[in-house]
């Protein structure tokens, strides 16, 4: 769960010390669209009147939407952080309802699980009424992994009741998000993560560790 951890706490620090991003997608052709070339992906805001903030931490990052007006608490956000735990991200929204199952009756209820598609990728998604980042929202996720990376876009509305008036909204929202060609840190990355699976799959049959490298 050190995913959803890292979620609550971004969420947070886009709050406070977050970046407005619109300032650096002011020169580009869609100044509603966010691009991180660097983690491969953009996103779009559904009008001006929706805010856009990001926070990173470590090696992840998350980019806030809030509407400017409005009744309520209203927040969508997508999350990107390193692949950790389930390498599925079925497994890892079904590790995230048992996590909710385990707190059933203490803050956590309505869980519910549901099939998903993000950029024609198979994605995961779950829905439960619990505690958010400042307080008790229906909070609707869908988990999809690119690049490997995990991404997790997020939405939650306080009370729960005003849920469905904001659902087209995020639906527009998920919509928009396209994977894109990563930049060069994160290619290399993968070209790293990729020669060391296929050692680790030569180790049962090179002889030595060097012969395994060599057919790496």
């Amino acid at each position: 769960m050190d995913w959803f951890r890292v979620l609550l706490l971004l969420s947070l620090a886009v709050l406070g010390r977050g970046v407005d991003a619109q300032d650096k997608d002011a020169g580009a052709p869609d100044p509603f669209v966010h691009v991180d070339a660097e983690r491969g992906f953009s996103v779009a805001r559904p009008s001006e009147d929706w805010a856009v903030r990001t926070a990173s931490q470590g090696g992840a990052v998350a980019v806030s939407f809030t509407p400017r007006e409005g009744r309520g608490w209203v927040r969508f956000s997508v999350l990107v952080v390193p692949i950790t735990g389930a390498r599925d991200p079925a497994d890892a929204r079904d590790a995230m309802l048992d996590w909710i199952d385990e707190r059933e009756g203490d803050g956590y209820e309505n869980a519910r699980a549901f099939d998903a598609a993000v950029d024609g990728r198979e994605a995961a998604g779950l829905q439960y009424d619990g505690s958010g980042i400042e307080r008790f929202a229906r909070i609707r996720q869908v988990i999809v992994h690119e690049h490997g990376l995990r991404f997790v876009l997020s939405a939650q509305v306080a009370p729960p009741r005003d849920f469905d008036a904001w659902a087209a909204q995020f639906d527009r929202i998920v919509a928009s998000f396209r994977f894109v060609e990563p930049g060069a840190e994160r290619r290399a990355a993968l070209r790293l993560a990729e020669l060391a699976a296929r050692g680790r799959a030569q180790l049962d049959w090179a002889p030595t560790c060097d012969d395994a490298a060599a057919r790496a």
